[in-house]
């Protein structure tokens, strides 16, 4: 019932946003990205086990089936003792017999997988170079990822074994490249996302993170991602106007219980798990409004790359909103140079 509801929902909304032929205005709910201008994405179908048609659904089948077909499914799923649901878009040119790589990505706290379906531009990126995405949605209400880093989280879903399980599903069902595993994530998906890079360092190739950070100070004491088992690639996105996630650290305006770690923390953490010992390549992009530093020579070919929006806003980047830049496109670049051995 739950899941035929969000599918009338579904349905409304994208005849509604058809009929504006508009994006809509970025909506006020922190932790959640919505930029000014939205890309519509193809319509969701959905999909349960019990009435899933094998020509439009991946939840039937082996790992070799040819009957999976590309499109944007809604699905769900038995982890933890819950549902849990995800939307799943099989990019255009998928054959089930080339391996492809798989690309995770989180919402913020209030947001949803729907919302990042379609704000961030990754469907039409993965049709445009080959890859499979997944949109997971958190639990709870408002919904949210159970990370590490939130001091007395209201969250209590066993999130990690969501992962596991997503990961195992998908490798089962389809043609991954198991060696081509990324995540990305915006706000408290971007702390998940830090999360996962080190608790689950070896299933993924790179990670993402928009927005995000490695820890919060509380009463005295610190709450921070634990230590990665091994290097791992990180690309970080932050705008220095972020007032929700303090680019320098400091206490949240919409959430004065968090006091986070500043972006140079992150960076100092990341650089040490990879042991990156030489200066960063710095450049100018965007006009000025986008300052990266590179840091390259990195332990087992890892990397950390950061990108200052200077601009920026707690919002993910794209060439319709303020930020005027595509984290979307600069992520896939990063992962596309990314594979673990």
């Amino acid at each position: 019932m739950k899941r035929k509801t969000r599918s009338m929902i579904s349905f409304i909304l994208i005849y509604i946003l058809m009929i504006a032929c508009a994006g809509l205005p970025a909506a006020q709910a922190q932790f959640s990205p919505t930029p000014a201008s939205a890309t519509l994405t193809p319509a969701i179908i959905t999909t349960t086990a019990e009435t899933a048609s094998p020509e439009t659904t991946v939840s039937a089948g082996s790992s070799s089936s040819p009957v999976v077909k590309p499109g944007t499914h809604m699905e769900t799923m038995q982890s933890g003792g819950q549902n849990r649901d995800y939307i799943i878009h099989i990019p255009s040119d998928y054959d089930g017999i080339r391996s492809l790589p798989l690309v995770f990505v989180l919402h913020g706290f209030g947001g949803s997988d729907e919302e990042m379906a379609r704000s961030t531009g990754m469907i039409p990126k993965a049709d445009q170079e080959n890859f499979i995405v997944v949109f997971p949605q958190g639990t709870g209400h408002p919904s949210a990822w159970n990370a590490v880093i939130i001091p007395q989280p209201v969250i209590t879903a066993d999130d990690l074994t969501f992962f596991r399980d997503m990961i195992s599903r998908f490798e089962q069902r389809l043609h991954i490249d198991t060696k081509r595993i990324y995540v990305a994530g915006f706000s408290n998906g971007a702390f998940f996302t830090d999360q996962l890079g080190a608790e689950l360092t070896n299933q993924f190739a790179a990670i993402a993170v928009v927005e995000g950070s490695i820890g919060t100070h509380e009463d005295g004491s610190s709450l921070v991602i634990p230590q990665p088992s091994g290097p791992l690639p990180v690309v970080i996105f932050h705008g220095e106007k972020d007032t929700t996630v303090p680019y320098n650290g400091g206490v949240s305006v919409p959430f004065p219980k968090l006091n986070l770690f500043s972006v140079a923390d992150a960076l100092a953490f990341w650089n040490r798990n990879n042991s990156c010992t030489q200066p960063p390549v710095k450049q100018t992009l965007s006009n000025g409004n986008v300052l990266t530093e590179d840091f390259q020579d990195c332990t087992g070919g890892s990397e950390v790359l950061l990108y200052t929006i200077v601009n920026g806003i707690h919002e993910w980047p794209t060439l319709q909103n303020r930020e005027a830049f595509s984290a979307t496109d600069a992520i896939w670049d990063f992962f596309s140079k990314h594979s673990r051995p």
